[in-house]
């Protein structure tokens, strides 16, 4: 008899200690396909109005149907399975959050989430109970939601700006490389992972590259042009933009963006040509050709300066 009473003293000292963590303590007796409360710790309690007049109650008589369903579901697993479960589940937050919200808002509506370990307790062959301790998740879980939205928004930009990206390390090592980069370069991942941007940059152009490079690894970022050549051989005029990527307060790497200018360049080059043909042909041309407007001379090629016996019309009166 004093030996059931000392157990039982110690049994419900050990319970009590349960009321002093944050996290919710559920001890359920297995009755059949049935699960019953025998204890339930302080924090619990609260989170599902539970009394000490509730014991033998069934998780169906204290919680909605659905959340029943799906607690019995992973009790039976553990059960089944001999082992712990872990599983989450969440609720919409209380109308003190709800009531701040407009009607269009519906879908941001908060949540909290939790985390619960269920694990069972056997006499031999038999379940006889089962331990669930259930924690709140909700900022772990909002923190995972915010690092996804960042890594989505980094990888939309990744694969669908114009201009190339290089991640690279403190080493000016090649991490990563977007699908511009090899629409521009002709350069694939498999070509430059791993090796330095430096190598990747033509001779002539490096001193101006490195010190671009430097001015970003000190937190300034650095925009500068170079001439650059695509995989086949095909000169290139490029604008790179340096940025420092910093982590915990310290730069530990750089994003090199190439903007390829080429296209404009070239229209550019092409329009000098033309307007030095163009200015060939005038001179070759054995007749006296003067250009003026509002009676200033613009230009006058060598045959009417020769005749006129002047060296240089530019800006004289026509008179």
């Amino acid at each position: 008899m004093y030996a059931d009473q000392t157990i039982h003293h110690h049994s419900a000292a050990l319970l009590r200690t349960f009321d002093k963590i944050s996290d919710y303590v559920f001890f359920m007796a297995v009755d059949g396909a049935t699960y019953r409360y025998v204890f339930v710790n302080e924090p619990g309690k609260r989170a599902i109005g539970w009394t000490d007049a509730d014991i033998g109650t069934s998780i169906e008589e204290k919680v909605p149907s659905e959340t029943a369903a799906l607690i019995s579901r992973y009790y039976d697993q553990a059960i089944r399975e001999r082992k712990s479960v872990v599983f989450e589940d969440y609720q919409l937050a209380d109308s003190f959050y709800t009531d701040t919200l407009e009607s269009e808002d519906v879908l941001s509506l908060p949540l909290h989430y939790f985390e619960s370990e269920v694990t069972p307790v056997f006499d031999g062959e038999t379940c006889t109970h089962v331990i669930s301790v259930v924690r709140e998740v909700t900022e772990r879980k909002r923190r995972e939601l915010e690092l996804t939205i960042l890594r989505d928004q980094h990888e939309s930009l990744r694969r669908y700006s114009p201009h190339g990206i290089f991640v690279l390390d403190h080493d000016y090592r090649i991490k990563s490389l977007n699908p511009a980069v090899t629409a521009i370069t002709g350069y694939t991942e498999s070509d430059l992972l791993e090796q330095s941007f430096i190598d990747w940059i033509e001779t002539p152009e490096r001193a101006t590259v490195e010190t671009g490079i430097r001015h970003a690894m000190s937190g300034n970022p650095h925009k500068y042009t170079i001439q650059g050549r695509r995989r086949t051989g095909e000169p290139l005029d490029l604008a790179i933009l340096n940025i420092p990527i910093e982590v915990g307060g310290h730069i530990n790497g750089l994003f090199a963006i190439i903007i390829d200018h080429t296209p404009e360049k070239d229209a550019e080059r092409a329009m000098r040509e033309s307007e030095r043909r163009y200015r060939q042909l005038i001179e070759m041309i054995p007749e006296g050709i003067i250009v003026h407007r509002d009676g200033r001379v613009l230009y006058a090629n060598a045959i009417a300066r020769s005749t006129i016996g002047e060296t240089d019309m530019h800006h004289e009166s026509i008179f």
